[in-house]
């Protein structure tokens, strides 16, 4: 019996080669997207660290940084590898298909790691001297919030819109006023809450 295969093999390398290409432009996509997300992250990261410490806020976002990058420190080769693996599988079928600027970030992926690592050790350290000042003017943030806080209580409650014989209109003028002072207070106790945590210190 004489089997003619020519077209059967003809049939199945057309297939073979749609099925390759449909796999190569998926994963194309996939790895496209974690290059992305994981590039984002790293400039997420160097923003907050190039912020100066000006207050506890400011140090306080600098902190969470410098604590995210310690974390990942050793799982980050686990992110970076299938991102450049995807990519080397794509680059020999589908080489044409990567933009310059995609492969250029795929390239300086484990170089953006070790300059974070870096930088976040310089910062580590220039902080180490400057806690203590740090520390003694969130201390004194406190106090004087305190302070202010029981001035606000006694105003609130000798002008605040419970007082009798006001009318409706005033009494609602006389709350929203207190309540923009109260979000400006509200806003410092949680940055000094923020603070306190960061130090250690009792809320």
């Amino acid at each position: 019996m004489n089997l003619k295969t020519e077209s059967l093999k003809f049939g199945l390398n057309n297939w073979v080669k749609v099925w390759k290409d449909a796999f190569a432009k998926d994963l194309h996509k996939k790895a496209k997207i974690s290059l992305s997300d994981l590039s984002d992250h790293f400039k997420g990261l160097k923003l907050k660290l190039e912020k100066p410490a000006k207050d506890i806020d400011s140090l306080g976002h600098i902190m969470s940084a410098l604590e995210e990058i310690r974390k990942n420190e050793s799982s980050i080769e686990m992110e970076i590898r299938p991102i450049k693996e995807m990519y080397s599988m794509i680059e020999f079928y589908i080489a044409d298909a990567l933009e310059k600027e995609e492969g250029e970030s795929k390239d300086i992926l484990d170089k953006g790691w070790k300059e974070l690592v870096n930088m976040g050790e310089t910062i580590r350290n220039d902080l180490q001297k400057k806690q203590a000042k740090f520390k003694k003017s969130l201390i004194e943030g406190i106090k004087s919030l305190i302070v202010d806080v029981q001035e606000f209580r006694k105003n609130f409650e000798k002008y605040g819109p419970m007082v009798p014989g006001i009318t409706p209109r005033e009494a609602l003028m006389r709350l929203r006023q207190f309540n923009e002072e109260y979000q400006v207070r509200k806003k410092k106790y949680d940055s000094y809450y923020a603070g306190e945590t960061l130090f250690g210190l009792p809320h």
